[in-house]
């Protein structure tokens, strides 16, 4: 296998990118469930059913989007310290991630 650094590096840094911007947003996300229904209407409690559901769908989005991103970030730096002696790994100050439950 050839290790080409200039893609691993723009790759590592492209999620890197992706992962900050992904927690930064994390919380906000996890808000989402404290949505509370405005009204009791017939209309408030379809509209709030209709929220609710759209903010699950984001939700799961938004945790398999972490996902992936921390899988392909942590395989990108075993590879980086396997063929490259974690040159990369360093020299962005990258270390390997783990995904933490959000707010069910």
């Amino acid at each position: 296998m050839e290790y080409d650094s200039a893609a691993m590096r723009n790759a590592l840094s492209t999620l890197r990118d992706s992962w900050g911007a992904l927690n930064d947003m994390r919380q906000s996300v996890d808000a989402l469930h404290d949505v509370v229904q405005p009204g009791r209407s017939e209309y408030t409690t379809q509209f709030h059913k209709s929220l609710i559901h759209t903010n699950q769908a984001f939700v799961a989005n938004h945790r398999a989007r972490r996902q992936e991103i921390a899988e392909a970030l942590n395989e990108l730096i075993a590879i980086d310290k396997a063929y490259n002696n974690a040159e990369l790994v360093n020299e962005l100050d990258l270390k390997t991630v783990t995904i933490e439950k959000s707010k069910e």
